[in-house]
């Protein structure tokens, strides 16, 4: 055998399902492609060439899911934190809690608000006010 030449023992790999699902998964978690590769037993040139559609989309494929489970958890399951989460993100609403140092308290009092039991409680003090846009006739 010359020099330069790398004896043939790399048999062909035929990816199954399971693998698959596996690095659609660990793409997803975010681990890193040399140790998804590692986990796979190949090397990384082989894992971009048998599952590049896995590692093009994992990432995507397991936000959709975590998304999915909040605006559920928002909607159906009236989940007051997964409301608050959405609207502070997704709707840019914000807390309009004033914290003031009136010169007899220490320099750095926090104010913690009570619980808020409801939705609707919630929105009665975060949200934005509602604007009538039906103009009288």
């Amino acid at each position: 055998m010359g020099r330069h030449t790398k004896p043939h023992t790399a048999k062909l790999l035929k990816p199954t399902d399971d693998q698959r699902r596996q690095v659609l998964m660990m793409t997803g978690f975010g681990i890193r492609q040399e140790d998804i590769a590692t986990a796979l037993q190949i090397d990384k040139k082989t894992l971009h060439k048998h599952f590049r559609r896995e590692l093009d989309t994992g990432m995507t494929e397991a936000n959709v899911r975590v998304a999915q489970a909040l605006y559920t958890n928002a909607t159906k399951n009236m989940s007051v934190a997964a409301q608050i989460w959405w609207t502070k993100t997704r709707m840019g609403w914000k807390d309009t809690s004033v914290i003031e140092n009136t010169g007899d308290r220490p320099p750095f009092v926090i104010y913690v608000p009570q619980p808020i039991d409801s939705t609707t409680e919630w929105l009665a003090q975060h949200a934005p006010p509602q604007i009538d846009h039906d103009p009288q006739t």
